[in-house]
């Protein structure tokens, strides 16, 4: 068990790949032990096995975080590895393209469970565990779609705009406890996630590319650095605000 006088703590949900596993493994160089949350158990232990062959240390967790249920449940389960908590990056989420018309209510419900309600939760059980050792800072991750749309979207889109509103609320409530609460929205980055989200939406990296003002696409360290600036005492007096890493995305107005 990691005790009071050891690493902070970090719980890094879909930290199995992609983004959340870049997170993970750039908190991990920062000092924090970190919790490593996927939907499974063994998809955990190639980011796991990484942060501890580099000197870190970093347990599995598997979680629906689809089931409300299952999020207390990890950190029923959290507790028993680790005393204290410093960050939660709520990560995991999922794409959603489809016509507003024909977009079925159960799909609907899932991304917006997935990728809304799943991150409030997650950061009603932090809380205490944050306060009891005098606060900690929530991540929620966001997308250029936080702050502006795109047709087919309807969906990803509202889940990530609530996203921001969530942040700003629990910000504000929350400050008082100590418990900092700050979103950071990557553009199009270089993942699997990404390249389905291509295919599905009929689209390709030339085309975010010729739209990007900085010709292309983001790293996933250059979103974990994002975080990870968030998380550290250098961003001690940031609260409420969305950070973006889009390479100039949301800030140019053309096609």
């Amino acid at each position: 068990m990691v005790s009071d006088d050891m690493a902070r703590v970090a719980v890094v949900t879909g930290s199995s790949t992609g983004i959340g596993a870049a997170i993970a493994k750039r908190l991990s160089r920062e000092g924090f032990a970190v919790a490593v949350v996927a939907r499974a158990e063994e998809r955990t232990s190639a980011t796991v096995g990484w942060i501890r062959d580099n000197g870190g240390t970093a347990h599995g967790f598997a979680a629906d975080l689809s089931r409300p249920e299952e999020i207390e449940d990890l950190f029923t389960q959290f507790d028993a590895r680790f005393e204290r908590l410093d960050a939660l990056v709520n990560n995991a989420g999922m794409a959603s393209i489809a016509d507003s018309t024909s977009v079925p209510l159960r799909h609907w419900n899932r991304v917006l469970t997935l990728n809304l309600t799943a991150p409030f939760v997650a950061a009603q059980c932090a809380h205490p565990r944050m306060t009891r050792h005098g606060g900690g800072v929530i991540v929620n991750i966001g997308s250029v779609y936080s702050g502006m749309s795109v047709s087919r979207r309807a969906a990803y889109v509202t889940s990530k705009h609530g996203l921001i509103g969530l942040t700003k609320t629990l910000a504000t409530e929350w400050a008082p406890d100590g418990v900092r609460v700050v979103a950071v929205a990557p553009g199009y980055t270089e993942t699997d996630h990404v390249r389905v989200a291509m295919e599905d939406g009929g689209f390709d990296a030339a085309a975010v590319v010729r739209r990007t003002p900085m010709g292309r696409l983001a790293h996933v360290d250059e979103v974990a650095d994002a975080v990870s600036f968030v998380c550290s005492e250098r961003a001690s007096f940031v609260t409420g605000s969305t950070l973006y890493v889009d390479g100039g995305w949301t800030g140019y107005g053309g096609v």
